[in-house]
């Protein structure tokens, strides 16, 4: 044994093929670990796709239903309030948001109607008769003789 060579160093108690068939064997253990958590990555990866996707499309299908529900409960208002209530100013992206346009479309809607109501200084409403004029023909000496003749002979042509 050579005085430089240390008792416990691997080289002292092997030979050198052997040291060799270890190192090849050590490699092709690391080999076979890398490629096992190669696969288990691939596959992790996968997985992690298909949750992705399942839950974009789950998002999808929540902000649809929101949306549903959302516009179901305008309508659900819009019928609550029916005649009192300005339609397009009761719309928003929350129903607390559309429960408090509502306050605003009834003040729209009361002003709307109070204006309609009264006439203005500006622009009075016109005096209406009650009811439909009659209908008669004027006196026959208002007349002329050809409206005369005329008005005898569609009276005849009836």
């Amino acid at each position: 044994m050579p005085d430089d060579q240390d008792p416990q160093s691997p080289e002292s108690n092997s030979e050198p093929g052997t040291h060799d068939s270890e190192l090849a064997a050590a490699q092709s253990g690391l080999e076979r670990q890398l490629a096992r958590a190669t696969q288990e990555r691939d596959a992790a990866i996968v997985a992690a796709q298909q949750a992705a996707a399942a839950m974009t499309a789950s998002e999808a299908q929540m902000a649809e239903l929101q949306k549903t529900a959302l516009e179901a409960h305008r309508r659900a208002v819009l019928a609550e309030n029916s005649g009192q209530v300005v339609p397009e100013l009761v719309q928003s992206g929350t129903t607390e948001e559309i429960d408090a346009s509502v306050e605003t479309a009834k003040a729209a809607y009361a002003r709307i109607a109070e204006s309609v109501r009264t006439p203005t200084e500006i622009n009075p409403l016109p005096p209406v008769p009650a009811g439909a004029s009659p209908r008669g023909e004027p006196p026959p000496d208002e007349l002329s003789p050809l409206q005369k003749i005329t008005t005898a002979l569609s009276r005849n042509g009836r």
